[in-house]
């Protein structure tokens, strides 16, 4: 799987997939946690998602710990939980640091 080079913007400072191993993995958390339609945010929403809606939360080895945007390592959130998600791991670490 090739992967496209990009800037480093927060904790996305490894490779990043093409736009085409984007939307083969959404297909693929789709098809794997979800019914090929619609899938339910891994987040603390619950909401039911459609492709559109539909982000990547790289766990269980998250961003800011060298994880990666692979199968094994991703599931699917909503833009919002995947959001506040971030902000928590990232404040998490900020207080172990002191």
């Amino acid at each position: 799987m090739a992967v496209a080079r990009r800037a480093s913007r927060g904790s996305n400072k490894n490779d990043v997939p093409s736009a085409a191993e984007r939307r083969a993995l959404k297909a693929w958390m789709l098809s794997e946690y979800g019914d090929g339609i619609s899938v339910v945010c891994a987040g603390p929403c619950g909401r039911v998602l459609l492709w559109s809606q539909i982000t990547r939360d790289r766990f269980p080895i998250p961003g800011r710990k060298g994880g990666k945007y692979v199968r094994g390592n991703i599931r699917p959130m909503c833009s919002s939980c995947n959001s506040s998600d971030g902000a928590k791991q990232a404040a998490l670490e900020r207080a172990e640091a002191k």
